[in-house]
């Protein structure tokens, strides 16, 4: 070995023997070592290197291990902690590879709409759901969908089995032979269109953001909507004729259960039939559903929970 030589190792403790190298360094064979992996990770003040002042640069091996960066990971986490609490997206969650932080960025503002149209197209439908089919349009036909596909799989299931999330959604949806489809239609408006083809029925959900964190739901099946997503939500299908809003808002008055939102829509395709969906304060007992589904003209009453 040349004389006065300068020793890195960063790869793998132990392929450097410390003692002998220290004693080179004290002999003068060795000049100077930089050293950031260890024969003994656990006890690195037990090393020979330590004692060697500025002719040993010892580092730790995990760059995190720094002060700055010990605070800047806290506050990453804490902050990580407040969004997901939130409502928000893991952005760091190693194992769901399919949400990289680079591919949520550019759809973060639809993730919760994606998830939430996506959980009433699941109540609205009847039986076993065999395919999912999504068509984004808007600026969301030049951007990569996948986070928007696992959210609204998480939508679709979690109302049914208990436990779902963004890592395991695409694995029980697989289990379950549910297939996915995804499209993309040119159109100036920014929406989502969710479609669940179930066992008994085909149900159709469209959601867009008309403003920064404003959702609405602007189609359910032939209806045209304009409706907020909230926690508590009634769909009431029902032959378009007078006092029927009157009737139903006496149902849930006598049940105490109060109003905070309504709307009426009326089929598109000239169908005599409209739609309440009716926003509410609190759950909706089945025997509440039931009075309401018992008046008529009314068809069956569906309690939505988000």
């Amino acid at each position: 070995m040349k004389k006065g030589v300068r020793i890195i190792n960063c790869a793998r403790g132990g392929i450097i023997d410390e003692n002998a190298l220290a004693q080179a360094i004290e002999q003068g064979i060795v000049a100077q070592c930089a050293i950031d992996v260890y024969e003994d990770e656990k006890h690195v003040d037990k090393s020979p290197l330590i004692a060697l002042g500025s002719k040993a640069i010892l580092t730790p091996h995990l760059g995190a291990s720094t002060d700055e960066a010990q605070v800047n990971v806290a506050l990453d986490v804490a902050n990580q902690v407040v969004e997901v609490l939130s409502g928000g997206n893991a952005t760091s969650a190693i194992n769901i590879p399919a949400l990289k932080p680079q591919k949520i960025e550019a759809v973060k503002e639809f993730m919760k709409l994606a998830e939430n149209i996506a959980q009433i197209a699941s109540q609205l439908s009847s039986g076993a759901i065999k395919n999912i089919k999504i068509n984004v349009s808007g600026k969301l036909i030049n951007l990569d969908v996948s986070p928007l596909e696992i959210a609204i799989l998480k939508g679709v299931l979690s109302p049914n089995i208990l436990g779902v999330n963004y890592v395991n959604a695409p694995i029980v949806a697989k289990e379950r032979d549910i297939e996915l489809q995804t499209s993309k239609t040119t159109t100036k408006h920014d929406y989502i269109e969710v479609i669940i083809e179930a066992q008994n029925n085909t149900t159709l959900v469209r959601g867009e953001l008309i403003a920064s964190g404003v959702e609405r739901i602007v189609q359910l099946n032939n209806y045209i909507t304009s409706i907020e997503p909230k926690k508590n939500m009634l769909f009431v299908p029902h032959i378009n004729k007078p006092n029927m809003v009157a009737q139903v808002a006496s149902v849930l008055g006598r049940d105490n259960v109060n109003i905070s939102g309504m709307q009426v829509a009326q089929a598109k395709d000239g169908i005599d039939k409209s739609i309440m969906v009716i926003n509410v304060d609190s759950e909706t007992e089945q025997s509440t559903l039931d009075k309401i589904s018992s008046i008529d003209g009314v068809d069956k009453a569906v309690y939505i929970s988000l």
